[in-house]
């Protein structure tokens, strides 16, 4: 007795090691899968045993058989008596058990991918030269459901006195399950108390983040370390027969390590008046002593956030944080007047950013802040536009317009940087000029005497502007359009390579060309304006030489 017990162990550890893979993969789509166990003794002299099992119709089934004696094979019958599978037609799959460090007698039959067409008894049917020692054969059946459930949590673990959302998904070829009820308990391992149990709803509200999604949610709150048992049960009509269905997992809750005891909200105002940060200073209670990090979300009633972090490395205690979200920033992300509110705070332990506080929520509203009261900044370099300036069919000029907005009146000083295609120096450009508070636009011209061999786009780099005691600097203000040297006014008719001179050189440059489009508006290189760069240009320029 004792020698089969330790067959069946080791055959089982052996099937773990070898077959696992296997396992996972079948049921790596299964949200919820049944498992079936039958063994039979296997008594001296025997040379067949039979396993029976009673099994409903599935989608899908994988069933794994281990028989201790050497030179076996294996046949699978279903209720009529007909033989689905048998290791003879080479449709099984076989793990030897010769094949073990640690060698043992017979093997694993593995069947995969196998649909259960008929509810009722099945046979696994095994044969074998005549056995010399009483041991024992199993069968494991594992079989997916037409309908799926399983528990769905936001996290792997949770917090004392966090208010979690636990939810129960049922779904069947992918499409939700609706108008179902399931209930689902909560219960502390090891406690002996009754289950805290509720029902279900998929209908968006409460804690139901989405409708008809499938996740059926209740809410708890964990009170106490430990962990707890999510259990989900519901019974669902399929056809002519009510299926239930069960789904189970458990979750560990931990004491915080972090107590958040109170969080204020206040407005920072600039010199003028103007609302510069909406400022909330949050005093929490540290219990363990760490790294830790808040990262505060403030919403508008337009429903869009602006988040703000502080890095928090405390001892034990009390301590205090602030998290600041400027004007600035207020104004290009919110983008809605206010009043604003803190709707989420969290902390996490730095190292790997398991939370550390319960999350809390809508906290701090601040008074109603229209965005007219909200600091600007002393000065705003804003994004270039380009106009063209023609002469006759060439482009003559672009002006470069830059628009500035400074808070006080005073004289300014304006430095910018324009490159070529290439990063090709074009001109360092420096102005003064006296500006009102407001918006101004600030502008400057490139000829095109500038860029006889230079090719667009023409970029604008390293915006400076200083005034009043403020500077502000811009890496990049815009580009123009992809200009070609060829579209410009020439400077000298016929010069193609800028060198001040007319003569082969600018011929072969047209023979480059030849048979090309000229471009719009525009082509130094279509001599003859006639829309095409061709031998009768090369003509054209040997007359200008």
């Amino acid at each position: 007795m004792i020698d089969s017990i330790y067959k069946k162990i080791s055959w089982s550890c052996f099937f773990v090691g070898r077959v696992l893979l296997v396992v996972v993969a079948a049921l790596a789509s299964m949200v919820h899968a049944t498992q079936t166990v039958r063994t039979e003794n296997i008594v001296v002299g025997s040379e067949s045993v039979e396993v029976i099992f009673h099994h409903e119709q599935s989608a899908q089934v994988m069933l794994e058989a281990i028989v201790p004696v050497d030179g076996a094979s294996i046949t699978l019958r279903d209720p009529a008596g007909q033989i689905i599978r048998s290791s003879a037609a080479g449709d099984v799959e076989f793990y030897p058990g010769a094949d073990l460090e640690d060698p043992l007698p017979g093997g694993v039959f593995v069947i995969d991918e196998l649909a259960f067409s008929q509810s009722g008894e099945w046979t696994v049917r095994f044969d074998y030269p005549m056995a010399q020692v009483p041991t024992v054969a199993m069968v494991t059946v594992y079989a997916q459901l037409p309908v799926n459930a399983g528990i769905v949590l936001v996290r792997q673990s949770y917090l004392v006195g966090e208010d979690a959302s636990i939810g129960m998904l049922l779904v069947e070829n992918g499409l939700p399950v609706l108008s179902q009820s399931p209930l689902i308990r909560v219960s502390k391992l090891g406690q002996g108390e009754p289950a805290d149990e509720a029902v279900g709803l998929d209908d968006g509200s409460g804690y139901d983040g989405r409708a008809d999604d499938g996740i059926y949610s209740r809410g708890y709150t964990f009170s106490e370390a430990g962990v707890y048992l999510i259990e989900g049960e519901v019974a669902i009509d399929h056809g002519e027969r009510t299926m239930t269905l069960q789904a189970r997992r458990e979750v560990p809750v931990f004491e915080a390590p972090l107590d958040v005891l109170d969080v204020s909200v206040s407005l920072t105002h600039g010199a003028n008046g103007c609302v510069a940060a909406v400022r909330y200073d949050v005093l929490v209670d540290v219990q363990e002593e760490g790294d830790y990090v808040a990262r505060g979300t403030l919403q508008a009633s337009n429903g869009f956030e602006l988040s703000s972090g502080q890095r928090l490395i405390s001892a034990l205690g009390h301590t205090s944080l602030m998290l600041e979200y400027t004007a600035d920033a207020i104004r290009t992300s919110l983008q809605e007047d206010g009043p604003y509110r803190l709707s989420r705070l969290q902390f996490l332990r730095l190292h790997d950013l398991s939370l550390a506080a319960p999350m809390q929520a809508w906290l701090g509203e601040t008074p109603p802040i229209s965005l007219d009261e909200l600091c600007s900044k002393p000065i705003v370099i804003e994004d270039m536009v380009v106009h063209e300036v023609l002469q006759g069919d060439f482009i003559a000029q672009l002006e470069f317009v830059v628009p500035i907005t400074v808070q006080v009146n005073a004289n300014y000083q304006f430095s910018f940087k324009l490159v070529g295609a290439q990063g090709e120096d074009i001109a360092l450009i420096s102005l003064s000029r006296f500006l009102s508070a407001g918006r101004h636009e600030v502008s400057f011209i490139m000829d095109a005497s500038q860029v006889q061999t230079i090719d667009g786009p023409y970029r604008v780099l390293s915006a400076l502007v200083y005034g009043a005691g403020e500077t502000a600097m811009k890496a990049f203000v815009g580009q123009s359009e992809p200009y070609l040297r060829w579209q410009f006014l020439p400077t000298l008719e016929g010069d193609l390579n800028g060198d001040g001179v007319v003569d082969e050189l600018d011929r072969q440059i047209i023979l480059n060309y030849r048979n090309s489009d000229a471009l719009s508006p525009g082509d130094r290189r279509d001599i003859t304006q006639d829309g095409k760069i061709d031998l009768r240009d090369a003509r054209a320029l040997s007359q200008l030489m």
